[in-house]
């Protein structure tokens, strides 16, 4: 009895071990069959990237610049009595006018590239300046008028405090000639003590006509 029991216990075992096996193989083939569909999938989707034929690019935006006369491609003719300043920025040019009593005017100009604003909105912010109200559109000809100079039309702005603005007791007055670009204006502009400015405007008009491109 205890050899058959042995003997039981053994064909159990035996046939236990075999059904192990066969799970394991069973696993393995498992394993296998899956990184092959695996790769298999894959290789199908690399396949249908490359034969879509889409393709993506990254396009850098243009930029546009807008090129106005730098100080090297324009010439002009300076007025014996003007100092002349250093430069800087937008600045193309600067100059200084003495007058009496130790006042003094300033001239510069200016280049604005693109769009510069409207006529109006220039004059308003020049007013501002002289602490004078705004006008309407209806106003700019009583401070505006336009003179060729040269081949071109210039406006030419005339605006004058009732109050005293950089010095007490001291009227400003500022001239201001805009010359347009196909790129944008020139800004050329003549500001100071009203006498002193009324004294250089005819000065100041022909210092404008002399600008020019090299």
């Amino acid at each position: 009895m205890a050899i058959k029991n042995w003997f039981n216990k053994l064909k159990l075992t035996y046939e236990c071990a075999n059904s192990y096996v066969d799970m394991n193989k069973i696993n393995i083939k498992f394993r296998v069959g899956s990184v092959f569909l695996l790769v298999f999938i894959w290789a199908w989707v690399s396949g249908c990237e490359k034969s879509s034929g889409v393709q993506v690019y990254t396009v850098s935006k243009p930029q546009v610049q807008l090129k106005l006369p730098s100080q090297a491609e324009l010439e002009w003719k300076k007025p014996s009595a003007w100092k002349e300043l250093d430069a800087s920025g937008m600045r193309l040019g600067s100059f200084s006018i003495e007058g009496s009593h130790s006042q003094q005017a300033q001239v510069s100009i200016v280049r604005l590239a693109g769009s510069v604003g409207s006529l109006l909105a220039n004059v308003n912010r020049w007013r501002g300046q002289l602490r004078l109200e705004a006008i309407s559109s209806e106003e700019l000809s009583s401070v505006v008028s336009e003179r060729k100079v040269g081949a071109q039309s210039v406006s030419f702005v005339s605006l004058e405090s009732k109050v005293s603005v950089a010095q007490e007791n001291v009227l400003s007055k500022m001239v201001v000639a805009i010359i347009r670009k196909d790129s944008g204006a020139l800004f050329v502009k003549l500001m100071g003590p009203s006498e002193l400015v009324s004294d250089n405007e005819v000065v100041f008009n022909q210092f404008v006509a002399s600008i020019k491109d090299k």
